[in-house]
């Protein structure tokens, strides 16, 4: 059995969903890899016995709720980085990947009941992208042009929840610009949200109602409404001001009513 089969299987057993990469290559070798990624070793066995030399990639959001942040340092993104930590706190230690070109992945898990993230590009700011429900990464020790990708030796052996101001921040900045799916809004009006989920649900669930409804206040009240009833526990007042507030903000500069 290959390196990568090893490696491959060793990180369906973390509950991750894998499948093949073109060797030395970021492409799937799956047209349906988004339907196929597994974490059955049977089924992984069978793909590197065919393709024994595949990268390994790791299908995010789904059933295993991955996030990964992808750091390019040629892009300034450890500047950008440091940045979100210094307003809103150091990220939580995770495992992370040092990828080819010396950048990096932090492996977040999403908890249930959050909106699942889906990929971005500078969302978090110059040089910071997101891999998130309909994306995959690369992983250890799968090489490209040569030079791998490798587990950082520093990084916890645990993968972290996703701090709610990251969730909070992807929320803000309009996620990939894709339309929420129907079954997590369902989620969301059923379930409700945790701590650690809430300011990034009350944020999306704001952004919605303040771009549908033709009164803010009107929006304003539903979400704090959905705040007091379904957020466990609810938003302190003051928080969930500054997160209507922004929101708010945003829509009125994208109708161009911001002065």
């Amino acid at each position: 059995m290959s390196g990568t089969a090893k490696a491959a299987i060793a990180i369906a057993r973390r509950g991750l969903l894998v499948h093949p990469i073109r060797p030395d290559r970021k492409e799937p070798i799956l047209d349906a890899w988004q339907k196929l990624a597994t974490l059955y070793q049977d089924q992984l066995a069978k793909w590197w016995r065919r393709w024994p030399s595949a990268n390994v990639g790791i299908a995010c959001g789904g059933l295993a709720r991955l996030l990964v942040v992808d750091v390019d340092p040629d892009k300034d993104g450890e500047t950008s980085v440091r940045a979100l930590e210094t307003e809103h706190g150091t990220l939580p230690e995770t495992v992370e990947v040092i990828t080819p070109r010396g950048g990096r992945h932090l492996y977040f898990f999403v908890r249930s009941g959050c909106p699942m993230p889906g990929n971005s590009a500078g969302k978090l700011g110059p040089g910071v992208d997101t891999r998130g429900r309909g994306g995959y990464v690369v992983a250890p020790p799968s090489t490209v042009a040569g030079r791998p990708y490798v587990w950082s030796v520093d990084s916890s052996s645990q993968i972290a929840f996703a701090p709610d101001w990251l969730l909070e921040a992807l929320a803000k900045r309009g996620g990939d610009g894709k339309a929420t799916d129907p079954e997590e809004w369902l989620r969301l009006a059923t379930r409700g949200v945790d701590e650690g989920g809430r300011n990034a649900s009350v944020a999306k669930l704001a952004g919605l109602l303040f771009r549908r409804l033709p009164d803010p206040a009107v929006a304003a009240e539903l979400v704090a409404c959905f705040n007091h009833v379904k957020c466990r526990p609810p938003l302190e007042a003051d928080e969930l001001k500054r997160t209507l507030d922004s929101i708010a903000a945003r829509e009125m500069q994208r109708r161009g009513l911001s002065s």
